[in-house]
């Protein structure tokens, strides 16, 4: 059984992926989080994305960021990336920008990012604080960079208890 904790921004309208991401980085970046995957070397990121031809399932991609960026200001698929926080190999953000056409011919921008709650449920209280203190920061951080429009925050449950 796990929670996982939601928050949406929702941004102005009208502006491109290759507008966004670097707010977004500039936004983590000042806080706790960062690109590179632990383990590996410095800036290699991991993310996930959908194969645009044949519609196929999230493939998990781990490459250098130069390989991330062309596929970001290429916009043939929507990457979800992983936010790693500073010191913590197992805590991280998946953050995704969301586009959707609405009713009025206008497409609507919105942040996606989502904390695993079982990176908190099994720690002790005073970590459990840490950890989510940090992702409530973040996402402030990314509330008042990107000026938001209005945003929400709510958690998931998922599995069986």
């Amino acid at each position: 059984m796990s929670h996982t904790l939601f928050g949406d921004l929702h941004l102005e309208a009208g502006k491109g992926t290759s507008y966004w991401w670097p707010l977004i980085f500039e936004a983590l970046g000042e806080g706790s989080f960062h690109l590179s995957t632990p383990g590996q070397p410095q800036g290699i990121v991991t993310y996930w994305h959908r194969q645009p031809k044949p519609p196929g399932g999230l493939q998990h991609v781990t490459v250098p960021f130069r390989a991330l960026w062309d596929e970001i200001c290429g916009e043939v698929t929507d990457p979800r990336i992983m936010f790693w926080l500073s010191g913590e190999d197992d805590v991280y953000l998946d953050v995704a920008l969301h586009y959707q056409q609405e009713p009025r011919d206008e497409r609507h921008v919105r942040i996606g990012v989502a904390f695993a709650g079982a990176n908190v449920m099994e720690e002790s209280t005073a970590e459990a604080k840490y950890r989510l203190g940090k992702v409530l920061d973040a996402l402030k951080r990314l509330l008042v960079v990107c000026q938001a429009t209005w945003g929400e925050l709510y958690w998931e449950h998922a599995g069986a208890a």
